[in-house]
């Protein structure tokens, strides 16, 4: 029951300090493969980022998936999707000493209907997720 509360409280936490849109454009991040494709990702429905980022050689980071069940089975990468407005979600993947982080937003969670969230946000790291 805890983890869902904290989940939630981290989510908004980054809502509150981030922003899930901004009115000047972020600096360019480290990207995908030496290119900067993670901003070709933000717009796209979830379901096709996520196509598009297996089909790079990504793999899914499983991790405490703290998020209806429903969501956790279709997409085993959710780390968490927090119930506030916009359905923020992240989901992970990895390739050796590399972590892909995707937030989507929507009037759902991703996988529990048809209208899947759009991607708002990518960061890159250079270390495990």
């Amino acid at each position: 029951m805890k983890r869902p509360v904290i989940a939630g409280v981290l989510v908004s936490i980054y809502v509150f300090c981030c922003g899930l849109s901004q009115s000047t454009p972020p600096p360019a991040r480290k990207t995908i493969e030496g290119e900067n494709r993670e901003k070709a990702l933000i717009g796209l429905p979830y379901a096709v980022a996520r196509q598009r980022i297996l089909a790079e050689g990504w793999k899914i980071s499983r991790g405490s998936c703290f998020a209806p069940k429903a969501v956790c089975r279709r997409y085993p990468e959710v780390g968490y999707c927090a119930d506030v407005p916009n359905n923020p979600c992240g989901m992970m993947f990895e390739k050796p000493k590399n972590c892909l982080i995707v937030i989507t937003n929507g009037d759902t969670f991703p996988g529990l209907n048809d209208h899947d969230p759009h991607v708002s946000d990518v960061s890159f790291t250079t270390s495990k997720c």
